[in-house]
């Protein structure tokens, strides 16, 4: 199943809601389950945003699905795996 099709984004704030991220069974880091600062001690130079992921110039694919989320100040940014 594409993960993609279960998210339901918000145009206006450009980032994804936590019901539908909820939804996919993904780790949520910044949420009730991970917390942010587990994210910066363990993740952070794995799961990258598609900002980080474009500045070590690996994009990220149209095809390609998220591995985890990261909480924003309005909903969630979809994290992607860079080893």
């Amino acid at each position: 199943m594409n993960i993609n099709e279960l998210l339901v984004y918000d145009s206006y704030y450009r980032c994804y809601t936590a019901n539908s991220c909820r939804k996919t069974g993904l780790p949520m880091f910044g949420g009730a389950e991970f917390s942010k600062a587990e994210y910066y001690e363990k993740y952070v130079d794995i799961y990258l945003s598609k900002t980080r992921c474009k500045k070590i110039k690996r994009p990220v694919l149209p095809n390609e699905n998220p591995v985890a989320f990261f909480r924003v100040q309005h909903g969630y940014v979809p994290l992607y795996l860079r080893e």
